[in-house]
């Protein structure tokens, strides 16, 4: 996913809060991005679909190194 024009590539803090929260409580099964691994690019996927957000796999690698979430 690359930021296009007019697509939005950030996040708010509580935004953030809640996709880690997301990842946190539930398997990616559940947040039905398929299998039972979490990639970066299916946590992309999740920022755009819970938020309309875009991010790259390494942008998104940013934003969960800055809130601490560093299983990946």
């Amino acid at each position: 996913m690359s930021g296009r024009a007019g697509e939005k590539t950030t996040l708010s803090a509580s935004q953030a809060e809640a996709l880690v929260e997301a990842l946190i409580v539930f398997c990616p099964e559940q947040l039905e991005l398929g299998g039972m691994l979490l990639t970066l690019r299916k946590v992309a996927e999740l920022g755009h679909r819970l938020f309309g957000v875009s991010f790259t796999e390494q942008g998104m690698g940013k934003v969960l190194r800055r809130m601490e979430f560093t299983n990946f």
